[in-house]
């Protein structure tokens, strides 16, 4: 059976992977965040590009408007899907 070797010039510390691990993770979290603040934000600009048009027969009905911007809002916070 072999012994571990033991040196006190450095002594391994579980701490050192989980603050890497944390680090790795607020990463991916900021880029995830990134990319549906990126999709909220293009959805929104649909909609006031749809709202500015020259025709007001042409334009989005604001009964639409509202239930679309709800819509994306519960998406962005996770209380519901966007089927594609």
């Amino acid at each position: 059976m072999a012994m571990p070797i033991e040196n006190d010039s450095y002594k391994y510390d579980d701490r050192d992977d989980i603050e890497e691990e944390e680090e790795e993770s607020h990463i991916e979290n900021l880029n995830q965040m990134n990319a549906s603040m990126q999709k909220c934000l293009l959805s929104v600009f649909k909609i006031s590009l749809a709202c500015s048009l020259k025709s007001s027969k042409e334009r989005m009905n604001m009964e639409d408007v509202t239930r679309e911007l709800h819509r994306i809002k519960n998406v962005f916070l996770g209380f519901g899907y966007r089927p594609t």
